[in-house]
């Protein structure tokens, strides 16, 4: 299974919305499960090592462990901000406590008070919703620039994941 299949299926799993998760991991890491970052952030999820030990990841580099990880870790910060996906992904890339203390300085002005890179980050995952386009066998492709291809059965009314999902726009 490709990474951005694997994304989703985990995500569906763990009740997260599978086209933030995929997004996310485009942007973390390209779903490079080998993917290191300059702070020592590891896998396709890009976790720190210490933030995976405390998940229970205890191989960075394997995929469904560093995938699993970093949704847990979404659902968490989730919790912690309420269901706010902008508070959440911005504490996903930049800790919780900043957010936090964000938040407090400067209440509904947060957002605009963040470093300019966490909101590239949180803006470029929120915005990676689909279009669909019906194709003339039911079925409907949906893309989105610099997003993962989605297939779309129209009919049904749900996701075939692991059918025809491939990364790229």
């Amino acid at each position: 299974m490709d990474i951005p299949s694997l994304v989703a299926q985990i995500a569906l799993q763990l009740g997260v919305d599978p086209i933030i998760a995929v997004a996310q991991a485009q942007v973390e890491s390209s779903f490079n499960p080998n993917a290191v970052s300059s702070e020592g952030a590891v896998g396709v999820m890009q976790l720190e090592p210490a933030t995976a030990a405390g998940l229970g990841v205890t191989n960075l580099t394997d995929p469904t462990q560093n995938i699993t990880g970093g949704l847990t870790y979404d659902l968490q910060m989730l919790s912690e901000f309420g269901g706010d996906w902008m508070k959440a992904l911005a504490a996903y890339n930049w800790g919780p406590g900043n957010v936090q203390k964000a938040v407090a300085a400067n209440g509904a002005a947060w957002f605009s008070s963040i470093p300019s890179g966490v909101q590239n980050y949180v803006t470029t995952i929120l915005s990676a919703e689909p279009s669909v386009e019906t194709d003339s066998d039911g079925s409907a492709e949906a893309t989105s620039e610099g997003a993962p291809s989605w297939v779309w059965i129209a009919g049904a009314g749900a996701f075939a994941l692991g059918i025809a999902f491939v990364a790229g726009g």
